[in-house]
């Protein structure tokens, strides 16, 4: 959705291109920006200052994904005066994943104490990075191999408005973690990172972090899926972390989260990776409050349908 709050951003994406275009009715399209070239486009994201950010995996894992950065965006073509790429992933296939890594918390609020700056993290990859002028720069501040050797890669990144604090997830299995970093003590990559409590589990495999008023809410790809919290116990001071929701069975991947604006819902996607699962949808207003707005009519056999990723006023 741009800010706008009527236009919808839509990405033909395929195996040689990655066309953006928007729509208000889903019946007529206005299509721009072409990223041709055997790419496909992962992400997309409005900047503080109104460019746009647009990840692109190269789709045979044969290069880095790349993040580009828009200069004088113009919503009306979906296009701007010039583009540059602007962070190139750290290895071939790494990338930056729009359902996890470059989301409404990657970056700060102008009204909060970060004003701006920016967060993601590339997916299959080691890395997390920071963006101190909208966007337009990128320097790393965390890798996985120093903070967690060993590990898979990295699974995501937010930042914490109400903490002041920069969170991030990695994966897979025994080495699974959430950490967390004070905004004002990043020091590129000897920032210091601070694992939560009781998260190097398995059970607390997190895909997705949703920064919220009353709790840290992360979305999972664990054994037993779910929806988990870090209550807020005052300033940069949480209790346990807990499940929140969960979810029956195996195989439902928490996707993607979307926010609107701090005083709308945010709303949290799972869709099937094993079989025999309903993708469903669950909001929350402050994180401690959850309810389940959408369940999928059926359960999916194989493959990995269900909801990934959606915008809305």
């Amino acid at each position: 959705m741009l800010p706008d709050g009527r236009r919808k951003v839509v990405i033909d994406s395929g195996f040689s291109a990655s066309q953006m275009g928007t729509t208000e009715d889903f019946s007529t399209f206005t299509f721009g920006k072409d990223f041709a070239g055997g790419s496909g486009a992962t992400g997309f994201q409005i900047t503080p200052r109104g460019e746009a950010l647009v990840a692109v995996k190269v789709t045979n894992n044969s290069g880095p994904g790349t993040l580009r950065r828009s200069t004088g965006f113009n919503p009306d073509t979906m296009d701007a005066t010039s583009w540059a790429t602007v962070l190139n992933a750290s290895k071939n296939g790494a990338h930056i994943d729009g359902r996890r890594d470059l989301t409404p918390w990657s970056f700060a609020p102008l009204a909060s104490p970060a004003a701006g700056a920016g967060y993601v993290a590339e997916y299959d990859g080691n890395l997390a990075w920071e963006s101190l002028n909208d966007g337009a720069t990128w320097a790393p501040i965390f890798d996985l191999q120093i903070v967690r050797p060993g590990a898979n890669h990295v699974h995501a990144v937010a930042y914490d408005r109400y903490d002041d604090r920069v969170w991030g997830s990695v994966g897979d299995t025994s080495f699974a973690g959430i950490y967390y970093c004070n905004r004002e003590d990043i020091d590129g990559l000897n920032t210091s990172w601070t694992l939560l409590p009781g998260s190097n589990s398995a059970a607390w495999q997190v895909t997705t972090i949703v920064p919220m008023p009353a709790a840290v809410v992360f979305l999972s790809d664990a054994t037993n899926s779910g929806v988990f919290r870090a209550p807020r116990a005052g300033f940069r001071a949480y209790r346990p972390l807990t499940v929140a929701v969960g979810l029956p069975g195996t195989g439902l991947i928490g996707a993607h989260a979307f926010q609107a604006a701090e005083d709308q819902p945010a709303y949290l996607t799972f869709y099937q990776s094993g079989s025999g699962q309903t993708p469903r949808i669950i909001s929350t207003t402050d994180g401690e409050h959850f309810a389940t707005v959408y369940t999928d009519s059926s359960t999916v056999a194989s493959g990995r349908p269900g909801v990934h990723s959606h915008r809305r006023p």
